[in-house]
């Protein structure tokens, strides 16, 4: 009898090759030496032959140096959000959760990041193993009682409201205090609210992490729990 979570969503798994660590050692080298990440990515896709999963898996995961080291300065432990507020990036959040709980191969960066790949195959639904995958995400930050939740979910995203509805109930029931925000632009409203909160920010967005002074890799936390096993350390390797 097949898993009910399998039955639900397909799995993004990518086995992995000896090939796709000699495209980011040399995707590595050329960010390091300022080529453009398009075009540098574009050449070694075509040299080792990657499918479009590979290509992801080097495009989330494998950066510069320099943009690496940055990022690694801005990175707090879990611990850190006691008493703390935090903004959450909810639909990235609950994306990893997700694909930790499928097993979907997961990838760590050069940034000391977590991130899944499982936009080549699904988006997010108003599906149970969604509403599961958000709900664990939230008892996870539960467990290390942050000051003040400020969730910001997508509101482009399908059902995006029916899944504040649930959010909003999850928290009152804990007693958590959450003020949960629908956004049309969830990264910009993410990184404002994180600069005037002075929060630390849950995103494993480059372009939040970027912009912010705080992050906490909860997916990447959660990620090691559920699924160690499927993490791909190929930007590890490269560091």
């Amino acid at each position: 009898m097949k898993n009910l979570l399998e039955e639900q969503e397909e799995r993004v798994k990518i086995p992995f090759r000896r090939d796709l660590l000699e495209a980011a050692r040399d995707f590595y080298f050329l960010l390091n030496r300022g080529y453009k990440r398009k075009s540098s990515l574009d050449l070694v896709s075509s040299r080792y032959l990657l499918s479009r999963e590979e290509r992801l898996i080097l495009y989330r995961s494998i950066f510069s140096r320099e943009i690496s080291e940055n990022r690694l300065k801005k990175l707090v432990n879990v611990e850190d959000i006691r008493g703390k507020i935090i903004v959450v990036d909810v639909f990235n959040l609950t994306s990893t959760t997700v694909s930790s709980m499928l097993r979907d191969t997961l990838v760590l960066g050069t940034d000391r990041i977590i991130r899944d790949i499982a936009a080549t195959r699904r988006k997010i639904r108003y599906r149970e193993i969604y509403i599961s995958g958000m709900i664990i995400s939230f008892l996870f930050i539960y467990r290390f009682s942050p000051l003040k939740v400020i969730a910001v979910f997508d509101a482009p995203i399908s059902k995006s409201a029916e899944f504040a509805v649930i959010l909003k109930e999850i928290c009152k029931n804990l007693d958590m205090d959450c003020e949960v925000i629908l956004s049309k632009h969830a990264d910009t409203d993410i990184i404002r609210l994180s600069g005037v909160y002075d929060a630390i920010t849950v995103s494993s967005d480059s372009v939040v992490i970027d912009k912010v002074e705080r992050i906490v890799d909860l997916g990447g936390l959660i990620a090691n729990i559920l699924s160690h096993e499927s993490i791909i350390e190929i930007g590890e390797s490269l560091r």
